[in-house]
């Protein structure tokens, strides 16, 4: 086993088995720190500055050890302690994360306007769930987001960082309402073939589009259809 992986497990320990350690110098008396406002400042210097030395670990370790097929020990216990920083509930908020975050959005965006696919795919793995693929004819995006929801505008995407990833992008796919909205539409085109009347194709959207906005207003849905066809339809905002 080399030092690198053992140095890895070792932190994993730490963060998992004795939770306690990550705050060693808390005082109870003492609070309002920032981000996180039930420790005192002294406690979330310390996260911070351990959130540096993890994240350095991790990024020394997967520069080292590409991604491929077969995922190797130091690749995967990297991932792991990557996870136990960022599942920190005010990861969002620590300058460490943020700057490793937008670290590795500029690596991806340099890569992408960089490279190019002649066969086969190149996948860039965002997070969890977001990743972007590069055949020789396309480019796509799928479940891409900002990291807004985080609620820390500071780790999330500028709006550079934004634009460089989208202008690489052929397609994007994600999981947001918009997309939900459309799904019934190619449900039907994929089950149908097509429209068969412009005036068909313009009820069937006009008919999903109040259903969609009864939905998003927690009105019920069966009752909602039911008073339209009286001729008394729930007034939506």
């Amino acid at each position: 086993m080399t030092l690198k992986i053992k140095k890895i497990i070792m932190l994993l320990i730490l963060v998992f088995c004795f939770p306690g350690l990550m705050a060693q110098f808390h005082d109870k008396k003492e609070g309002g720190g920032v981000p996180d406002p039930q420790l005192s400042q002294k406690d979330n210097d310390y996260l911070d500055r351990q959130a540096k030395v993890f994240l350095d670990t991790v990024q020394s370790v997967i520069a080292k050890y590409p991604p491929s097929v077969k995922e190797n020990r130091e690749r995967m216990f990297a991932n792991l302690l990557l996870d136990a920083v960022f599942h920190e509930h005010f990861a969002a908020y620590r300058k460490p994360v943020q700057q490793y975050f937008h670290n590795r959005i500029g690596k991806v965006a340099d890569e992408l306007e960089n490279t190019k696919t002649e066969s086969g795919a190149k996948v860039w793995k965002i997070y969890n769930m977001g990743f972007i693929v590069r055949t020789a004819s396309v480019t796509i995006a799928f479940d891409l987001v900002s990291g807004i929801t985080s609620g820390a505008e500071d780790f999330a995407m500028n709006e550079d960082e934004k634009q460089r990833l989208v202008k690489q992008c052929d397609a994007l796919f994600d999981n947001n309402l918009a997309e939900r909205d459309i799904r019934m539409v190619k449900l039907k085109q994929k089950i149908s073939g097509c429209f068969r009347t412009q005036q068909g194709a313009d009820r069937f959207c006009r008919i999903r589009s109040y259903i969609s906005t009864v939905c998003k207003q927690k009105f019920a849905v069966l009752s909602a259809v039911e008073q339209t066809l009286l001729g008394k339809p729930i007034v939506l905002a």
